[in-house]
């Protein structure tokens, strides 16, 4: 199957069916629609299918109500077990992990799906068959709601952009526990990005809620998305170009001190597995950090202005103003 053959469907829809169809083979509706609206009906739908069937084969009473299943042996005797004939366990068991994979899948790919929607930028080199190779090979075993998002926009930002994410990147999402996604989320709201370089300012802990406490800075190194020590960003070392620091949907547009002279932000260097993990989480803008960082360049004669991006793009970011920071 080629992009050229799949007409009626968005560029970026119609690679990730590519890309599906590279992985799993035959793409049928679920692998795009599971997600999307009316899945909550189908979940009803499917629910009382099993209900009825099971309550078939095995005698027993079975019944949802309030959010729970009920199974009741026939006149409720006590000990009641409904035999399986020898052999046939397992072949249970296979089938029942082998439809919890599928649905996995399809629950991953349709929230691609949802991503890649309005989506027009793609780029037409081809995702790496090995990289598909083990995506779909992982993502069978993502059952959490809270990381089948964070694998979706893996699979999206791979497909918009090939080589965006490495596989070191996804070994690392393979192994990484809730607990652990939900510090590094927190943690990703004081992230910044300036040039090719993602970096958490160094921080007054108190004023940001502990989000960035030493413990934390320790268990990102451990992780490796965070070198050890504290580093400095500098700017204006050469030219007197205005540079942009970006953050979620936010940026700080900085022009240089008059006369020029180099202006250096203290902060903590995210390695280049951490800029990846990052990127595949929703950063939104810490406004405090922002005016805070601004204050700081705006102290050493800088002209800072804070906005929000409208569009962004290779060439160009254009944004409304909010304030001129001083």
């Amino acid at each position: 199957m080629e992009i050229k053959d799949l007409t009626g469907f968005g560029e970026p829809l119609a690679k990730l069916i590519d890309v599906i169809s590279r992985g799993v083979g035959k793409v049928s509706a679920p692998y795009l629609l599971r997600k999307q609206t009316g899945a909550k009906v189908d979940e009803v739908e499917k629910l009382a299918a099993v209900i009825q069937r099971v309550s078939g084969e095995t005698g027993l009473s079975i019944a949802y109500r309030d959010g729970a299943v009920e199974v009741v042996a026939p006149e409720r005797v006590p000990g009641y077990v409904s035999a399986i004939p020898a052999g046939q366990t397992e072949a249970m068991r296979e089938s029942f992990q082998s439809q919890v994979r599928q649905e996995n899948v399809e629950a991953i790919t349709s929230i691609a799906a949802g991503q890649l929607i309005g989506e027009e930028a793609v780029s037409s080199a081809n995702v790496e068959q090995d990289w598909i190779n083990r995506f779909f090979r992982y993502a069978e075993d993502v059952s959490s709601e809270e990381m089948q998002k964070v694998w979706a926009k893996l699979l999206a930002g791979e497909v918009l952009r090939p080589g965006s994410f490495s596989l070191r990147t996804m070994e690392f999402i393979k192994g990484l526990s809730i607990s652990e996604a939900r510090m590094i989320d927190n943690v990703s709201s004081l992230v910044m990005t300036g040039g090719d370089r993602w970096f958490i300012p160094a921080v007054d802990v108190k004023e940001f809620g502990g989000s960035f406490s030493f413990e934390r800075r320790f268990s990102l190194t451990e992780l490796g998305l965070l070198y050890p020590t504290e580093l400095t960003l500098a700017l204006f070392p050469i030219d007197e170009k205005p540079v942009d620091i970006y953050q979620g949907d936010h940026l700080l547009h900085i022009e240089p001190p008059r006369p020029r002279r180099e202006v250096a932000i203290p902060s903590y260097k995210l390695t280049a597995l951490g800029a990846e993990v990052v990127r595949l989480l929703d950063v939104k803008a810490h406004h405090a950090l922002l005016q805070m960082v601004g204050s700081q360049l705006a102290s050493h004669g800088c002209k800072v202005t804070m906005g929000k991006i409208i569009s962004k793009s290779a060439d160009e970011t254009l944004y409304s103003v909010l304030r001129v920071i001083s």
